[in-house]
């Protein structure tokens, strides 16, 4: 005989699930992730907790509309139907939510059926001259909540003289925001702590908890868990890796990117004896792995990705630009190119280089986060225009720019500063480029050296020499707060209404691609991390 079931605890329970940072909408080669699988998985766990008695709440932690194939070509409407259909009980911006500038973004709070939480997400009027720092002067940003406050009531066994909790929920976007993506200049991201502390000290009186939702790097987490530590748990983004960290008391929660993890933290509310509550959380993070596509979601994706397949059909997106040899993978992971040298990210370099090599550039430098597709390719297969449309979504262009080799140290040192972490600024270069540069050391003194051919370049700062390099119109305005690009002086830019790098790229590969032979698809040395075993740049 069956074991009758444990009765439902008498205290408050909520269960949470969580995930962050989703640019890819189907699974990974490993089969994992995918809206539709998602949402399959979501299903389960929500029917699971309601059997359990435990009221549940799902959040997700930015970085959903843009940085991919489809955000670009629909601004992100996809993934808005679709959470329409998901019934998030609440997001919080990421800096890509601005991918298509904040009018977009206001229109799609504002019509959304779920709040979007931007606590520090402000908006100044016309002619206003306030900083981050006057946020207090300033309204929320149309269409975002400050907070939002749920009720978590006992399960009905616990009896009528049961009392619930109040949880606040706070909402923090990275104030490097414009270094990573496209507000307008009326918006203003005031600090997380300060600004965390402020609405913490406004919602006390009327919550028993507070917890945040969190689009900031593991760094701006911490800070924030020491700063407020009011706040018991946080679930963020903006990393791309699963994480489950204390800081002191404050649970830190991320489950990583692309709906690979759901992240379920099951929260208990524990009355304490000074008439506090007392919260007592337990993370899992449950992999979406081969899971059954959800229907209703895949239903949306498949209206959008036929439209998507039309237009790039119609731009001549099924031609084949070069082919993958057997034997040979053509890797455009998240975990590879924003960590070390990747063959894909050489051959933009070299295309960049290549145009302005007529006017003096001498190498092209592209940041990793600027290939977007996560995935593989393995040999033999073909790659086609819309492979890379697919691979290259952002509407950038090159720009041509003059430095001293002291300054492109310094935006290399830049580019380099979470490394051995993965980041999106990590440096790619042409072929005519190569260095070398120690993690380990401190921030700004970890490039030890950079060739131009096979000459040294002279980096000491009395050298007055210039070289130029092709680099990104996005590099070009210190983009990914690489701010160094801003000390030398811009030669030629595309403008706004230039050929976008995939076009360039795929006029480039038009011309090279039918010679590219397996070499082309392995590191060829340009980028060397020293004091690392060899095959960790490989």
């Amino acid at each position: 005989m069956a074991a009758p079931p444990c009765p439902p605890p008498a205290v408050p329970r909520l269960r949470i699930f969580t995930v962050n940072d989703v640019y890819s909408e189907g699974p990974n080669g490993r089969g994992l992730g995918g809206w539709a699988q998602l949402a399959s998985l979501l299903e389960e766990e929500r029917a699971r907790a309601a059997n359990e008695g435990i009221p549940s709440l799902f959040v997700v932690c930015g970085d959903f509309l843009g940085g991919s194939a489809l955000g670009e070509a629909f601004e992100g409407r996809h993934v808005v139907e679709m959470l329409e259909v998901l019934a998030p009980d609440m997001v919080v911006v990421g800096n890509h939510e601005f991918d298509f500038g904040d009018e977009v973004l206001s229109r799609y709070m504002q019509a959304s059926s779920y709040p979007w939480l931007g606590t520090n997400v402000f908006v100044r009027s016309a002619g206003s001259s306030a900083t981050p720092a006057d946020w207090r002067e300033l309204d929320l940003m149309p269409g975002a909540a400050r907070w939002h406050v749920v009720d978590v009531n006992p399960p009905p066994a616990a009896g009528s003289d049961a009392a619930g909790v109040k949880v606040g929920f706070i909402g923090l976007c990275t104030p490097a925001t414009p270094n990573l993506s496209f507000p307008s200049e009326d918006i203003v991201f005031g600090q997380p702590v300060d600004v965390a502390a402020a609405a913490v000290a406004e919602l006390a009186p009327s919550v028993d908890a507070v917890f945040a939702l969190t689009h900031l790097r593991e760094a701006g987490d911490r800070a924030l868990a020491q700063g407020v530590p009011a706040i018991k748990l946080l679930l963020g983004g903006h990393d791309h890796a699963p994480m489950v960290s204390y800081e002191e008391e404050t649970l830190l929660v991320k489950t990583g990117m692309d709906n690979h993890y759901l992240g379920i933290i099951d929260v208990v509310f524990h009355p304490h004896h000074d008439g506090a509550v007392n919260v007592v959380a337990s993370p899992t993070l449950l992999a979406n792995h081969s899971r059954v596509p959800h229907p209703d979601i895949t239903a949306v994706l498949a209206k959008f990705k036929a439209e998507q397949a039309a237009r790039i059909a119609a731009n001549g997106g099924n031609e084949v630009l070069f082919s993958v040899p057997d034997g040979c993978v053509l890797d455009t992971r998240s975990e590879v190119i924003r960590r070390r040298e990747a063959p894909i990210c050489n051959l933009i370099a070299d295309c960049m280089h290549a145009y302005f090599a007529g006017k003096g550039a001498v190498g092209g430098i592209i940041n990793g986060g600027f290939v977007r597709g996560n995935k593989t390719y393995p040999g033999p297969c073909d790659i086609t225009a819309g492979d890379l449309q697919y691979e290259l979504p952002f509407p950038k262009t090159i720009s041509l720019i003059e430095l001293t080799p002291a300054i492109f140290k310094a935006a290399l040192e830049q580019m380099l500063i979470n490394a051995p972490d993965a980041a999106g600024s990590f440096p790619h270069l042409s072929s005519s480029l190569a260095m070398e540069f120690d993690a380990s050391l401190p921030v700004g003194e970890r490039v030890l050296a950079i060739k131009l051919g096979s000459v040294p370049l002279d980096l000491s700062e009395d050298n007055t020499d210039t070289i130029r390099i092709t680099i990104t119109s996005f590099m070009a305005v210190g983009g990914d707060s690489v701010d160094s690009w801003l000390r030398g002086t811009i030669v030629e830019d595309l403008g706004d209404d230039g050929p976008h790098i995939s076009a360039l790229f795929i006029d480039y590969l038009r011309k090279v691609g039918s010679h590219l032979g397996p070499d082309a698809f392995v590191p060829a040395g340009r980028v060397t991390q020293v004091g690392v075993p060899a095959d960790a740049n490989e």
